[in-house]
């Protein structure tokens, strides 16, 4: 078979040489014959599967670089970019915040009872967009109970655990959303069994608790019932 391809080859180049002068047929069959050799060695010494290997590593390598910008001079370049769901995600985490009452105006006065309870009133303001309930108390000073006055008749009973008279215990006082609810004179919440006597002047702590808002904490000035 190299024979008559070597055959054909020297003809075309005879042919070659008498339309095109200074062609060396000789050579230019040398050349051509060398062509053939190196891509048959090329081709037996390549295997087809690393051959395709080699193309999807190509594939591979410019589908990469072009996740990435091509401006060197952008910091930015590299950084992983959020859709705009992922955005829309994070600014509702953000914007979903606890509920929160303010705690203004705030009086608390020794009274006649057992361990010389302190009654504590309040302007509450609901400043989330949702109803709320203020629930109760707690204070480092003593035990905390939200109390209601009581329109009874006289002579008007005494609450057993406290030892006020006129006061039943409240399970809430509602907190309308965008509001601003006065405590006195409906409700009240009641310091008592103190850890120490409490004396009019001293400071006590005390913490409103709601149902949903977080707790709020703030500091009275305890006055003499006489003032209340």
């Amino acid at each position: 078979m190299d024979t008559e391809l070597d055959e054909r080859l020297r003809s075309r180049l005879r042919d070659l040489q008498a339309s095109v002068p200074g062609v060396d047929p000789a050579r230019a069959h040398q050349r051509h014959h060398r062509r053939i050799r190196t891509h048959a060695i090329i081709g037996s010494r390549v295997p087809v599967g690393l051959a395709a290997a080699l193309v999807v590593v190509v594939v591979g390598i410019a589908a990469i670089g072009s996740g990435f910008s091509r401006d060197p001079s952008s910091a930015s370049s590299l950084q992983p970019q959020l859709s705009p769901a992922a955005s829309v995600t994070l600014t509702a985490a953000v914007q979903t915040e606890a509920p929160v009452v303010g705690v203004d105006n705030v009086q608390a006065h020794i009274v006649a009872g057992i361990g010389s309870p302190v009654v504590l009133s309040a302007t509450l303001t609901n400043r989330s967009g949702r109803d709320d309930v203020l629930v109760g108390g707690s204070s480092p000073s003593g035990k905390v109970s939200l109390y209601a006055q009581c329109a009874c008749a006289t002579p008007e009973p005494t609450d057993p655990t406290t030892g006020i008279a006129g006061v039943m215990p409240n399970g809430g006082l509602g907190i309308p959303a965008g509001k601003s609810v006065s405590m006195a004179p409906e409700s009240l919440l009641v310091l008592y069994a103190p850890a120490k006597p409490i004396a009019v002047g001293s400071k006590i702590e005390v913490t409103f608790r709601f149902m949903t808002s977080p707790p709020a904490t703030v500091t009275a000035v305890v006055l003499d019932g006489a003032s209340r």
